[in-house]
């Protein structure tokens, strides 16, 4: 029964992610997301239980995916090879 409750709570919850990570936002929108995503991490931090731990790795982890989407779409603009190769290297490092 755990395993089926927790590939419905997956399903249920990817399409939230997925709004979380392409949802644009501007500079004050998004410095107030990642203040208020820290913040939570940090009071979550206090707890040794499994489940947070669980849930602050999911948080890191669409934080991260959050930031790769907007560099790949916001930022490598190619003009010329040598820029989309440069370009290319740093974002693939």
């Amino acid at each position: 029964m755990n395993k089926v409750l927790f590939y419905l709570l997956l399903l249920v919850m990817l399409p939230i992610a997925t709004i979380i990570v392409i949802t644009p936002m501007d500079s004050d929108k998004q410095y107030f997301f990642g203040l208020a995503s820290l913040g939570l991490m940090l009071l979550l931090g206090i707890s040794k239980s499994h489940y947070v731990n669980v849930l602050l790795v999911v948080m890191s982890c669409l934080m991260s995916t959050r930031y790769i989407y907007w560099r790949a779409t916001e930022t490598l603009h190619f003009n010329s090879t040598v820029e989309a190769c440069l370009g290319i290297g740093i974002f693939i490092a």
